[in-house]
């Protein structure tokens, strides 16, 4: 925090509490002008005491914010230079199918749930999962959620608060919400999340699988050589290693093992019943062996699938914080921005199009500037052109993000961003659209596009993204007829050096 700011901050504070020190040193008991004057000294250290806190705060979070957009390319062959990462993922547990944009720091996460549902009241819930890229030990894998339907008070060792913004920058076609879990003394994961789904959506929830809840199907795992779920953590997935791990199943000693030379794991989830003890991973296909120590038969346990979510033909985009509780551990904080879509585009049919489409929509996210820490939201317009090229290569999307207004009315750094076209595998930039991440990987549902962002005045960074909406699919006529996706969302960031912008976007289709 080497700023004019962070040492002003720091000056009012030490200035606030030496008043105070003199007055209560020269202050009798009935001096009513060295009340007022110590009431007033109070006030002044409770301010200056507000403004170390958000300076660090701003600080920290612009540390975060540069590793997102200061990142290389991923194809150098040098992992310590990559600072951030663009990826995309796919929900492939809780049912809903979903397919996401992450954003976020290469030591941070990324987003692998981002789901709006209805509950029983029609009242709009979500959940949003944030999972580490790295870990220090290869067969733990731990993550942080925000799930909206738990509420104050329900769950030791965490709080959830939800509310509805109103008036938000992206406007009435989206709903805005923020969410935050407060980890007892482990810090806060806040989330902002926007949705374009409307009651014509079929919105169920996910996670559709209370088989580990079940009392009559309910096994009592304990796993003796790992520790507790730690504080400021939610969920947490343990590969078995091929000598297994110890513990007790229903109170019997034993070793748990796969059941064949395939992965396993045992998983540990705060927000079960018996969040203490285990269960077999969210995958049908994740069979664990226990073999009991007095040399009983062995019980084989499986995990369950979750039942399949209904498909909508909706988009979400927001940002995530995580502060921890120690304000100064500035490598601590992480942040990250996400869009995603339950209709992914058939990346089969991304070679058949061929003509031009505009897309437009709203984007929303961080601002954080170093020099003179501060953060704050923003939002902006977006407006995209896909190429989709000819029937033997598969085209461009570049755009603009403009109009950025900084939630507190001051003139932003940025007037406009642009979103090239850059192809990161192809080295002479025809094409950025691709149906996989890479050059031999499969097909992504909703394709794959990424490109580099400038500005005016130095800024850079990189943005990405899919295709949502599949239209006339049908096989029975020409390839041409094959309807434009509907909509595209994404991520975005960048930086001149020191100020940073870092948001994410949904956009919908407005002319052939």
């Amino acid at each position: 925090m080497n700023s004019a700011c962070g040492r002003q901050a720091i000056l009012a504070l030490v200035t606030a509490v030496s008043v105070l020190a003199m007055i209560g040193c020269s202050t009798s008991g009935g001096d009513n002008s060295a009340r007022v004057a110590r009431m007033a000294a109070e006030e002044e250290a409770t301010r200056a005491r507000q403004l170390l806190a958000d300076t660090q705060l701003a600080a920290a979070v612009a540390n975060a914010m540069e590793k997102i957009v200061a990142r290389e390319q991923r194809f150098d062959g040098n992992m310590e230079s990559i600072s951030g990462w663009l990826l995309p993922g796919s929900d492939t547990a809780s049912g809903s199918g979903e397919v996401i944009t992450s954003q976020s720091s290469r030591d941070g996460g990324y987003v692998t749930s981002s789901l709006p549902w209805r509950n029983d009241d029609g009242q709009l819930e979500f959940y949003v999962e944030i999972t580490p890229y790295l870990q220090g030990d290869p067969d733990v894998l731990s993550t942080r959620y925000v799930d909206t339907s738990y509420r104050h008070g329900e769950f030791e060792g965490f709080d959830v608060s939800y509310a509805l913004l109103e008036n938000h920058g992206p406007g009435a076609e989206w709903q805005g919400f923020r969410a935050t879990n407060t980890y007892d003394g482990r810090g806060t994961l806040t989330v902002q999340f926007y949705t374009d789904a409307n009651d014509s959506d079929v919105l169920a929830r996910p996670w559709a699988n209370d088989v580990f809840q079940r009392p009559e199907t309910r096994q009592d795992i304990v796993l003796n050589e790992v520790p507790p779920l730690p504080a400021g953590q939610d969920w947490r997935s343990i590969s078995l290693l091929p000598q297994g791990l110890a513990g007790t199943l229903n109170g019997a000693e034993g070793r748990f093992t796969c059941l064949s030379e395939a992965e396993c794991s045992l998983d540990n989830e705060r927000l079960l019943p018996n969040w203490e003890g285990y269960h077999p991973g969210y995958d049908s296909s994740n069979h664990v062996l226990f073999t009991p120590a007095d040399g009983g038969v062995p019980v084989r346990l499986s995990g369950s699938d979750s039942q399949a979510v209904p498909p909508g033909d909706y988009l979400s985009f927001g940002n995530w914080l995580y502060a921890p509780a120690d304000m100064t551990d500035i490598d601590a904080f992480e942040v990250g921005v996400f869009a995603a879509g339950r209709d992914p585009f058939a990346a089969s049919n991304l070679m058949a199009l061929s003509g031009t489409a505009t897309y437009t929509g709203k984007a929303a996210g961080t601002y954080t500037a170093a020099a003179r820490p501060v953060t704050q939201s923003f939002h902006a317009e977006v407006e995209l052109t896909a190429d989709f090229g000819t029937g033997s290569e598969f085209g461009t999307v570049n755009g603009r993000v403009s109009d950025f207004v900084l939630d507190s009315g001051a003139p932003a750094a940025l007037t406009e961003l642009r979103l090239l076209a850059a192809s990161w595998r192809d080295a002479q930039g025809t094409s950025n659209v691709f149906p996989s991440q890479d050059a031999d990987g499969p097909a992504l549902p909703g394709g794959w596009v990424e490109g580099y962002t400038a500005a005016d005045g130095g800024w850079w960074g990189v943005w990405g993204g899919r295709f949502f909406g599949n239209g006339v699919t049908s096989t029975d006529i020409p390839a041409s007829y094959v309807e434009h996706p509907r909509s595209f969302a994404g991520t975005f960031g960048a930086t001149d050096g020191n100020r940073s912008f870092a948001g994410s976007f949904g956009a919908h289709k407005t002319r052939r």
